[in-house]
């Protein structure tokens, strides 16, 4: 059988996707989630049962790429198809670079048609990328496991010596890691570069 899970806050795009899905020769059985920790519950539960993910990135309790970051972790971003009306070609990149399936466009004008066909693709196990025609930007920011460490735990609050201490390190090696993070991120300060590293996946974003 079939598995699929659709991540999604509307309804109305849910059930459409869900229904041109279950239209594939494959006949999956499909399942939907419409909130961020509602996803992560399912895919910790039976993170193999899944044979495809569609995932829309602004579904409630997730900030930018921080819910595909989670599923990324979790070792499913090849199961993964994002779909989703952001038209960011930076977004598209990190997700092409984190092993995900696809990047699918949903309304902005795209035609129906278009949607539907990809979808069908999508579950053949085809790679499909579509952001309004254009391919993923080259450029886009990239951090190495330290940096992103680091990051992370300044995220958390944390001080650089107490991060230095959390990992072992040397608080130089610390500051040298997170600077290397705002030149990469092109970010002036500590607070903008935690930011954007959430906005773009890079690092989890903080729960209280």
């Amino acid at each position: 059988m079939y598995h699929v899970l659709i991540i999604e806050d509307h309804s109305i795009v849910a059930h459409a996707a869900a229904d041109k899905i279950k239209a594939s020769p494959l006949a999956p059985t499909v399942e939907m989630r419409a909130t961020a920790d509602e996803a992560l519950s399912a895919l910790r539960a039976a993170p193999g049962k899944w044979d495809l993910i569609l995932l829309d990135l602004e579904v409630p309790g997730a900030t930018g790429l921080s819910l595909a970051s989670d599923i990324s972790r979790m070792g499913l971003a090849a199961r993964t198809c994002v779909l989703t009306a952001s038209e960011r070609t930076d977004y598209e990149a990190q997700i092409a670079a984190m092993g995900f399936q696809g990047y699918l466009l949903k309304g902005g004008g795209l035609p129906v048609e278009t949607l539907q066909q990809d979808l069908l693709r999508v579950v053949a196990g085809e790679k499909v990328f579509r952001s309004s025609g254009h391919k993923p930007a080259a450029d886009a920011p990239r951090l190495t496991r330290r940096q992103a460490e680091c990051l992370g735990l300044a995220a958390g609050g944390l001080t650089t010596k107490q991060i230095a201490s959390e990992l072992d390190l040397h608080p130089g090696t610390v500051d040298r890691y997170i600077h290397g993070a705002l030149l990469e991120l092109r970010c002036s300060s500590r607070a903008h570069a935690i930011a954007r590293a959430i906005e773009l996946g890079l690092i989890a974003a903080v729960r209280g």
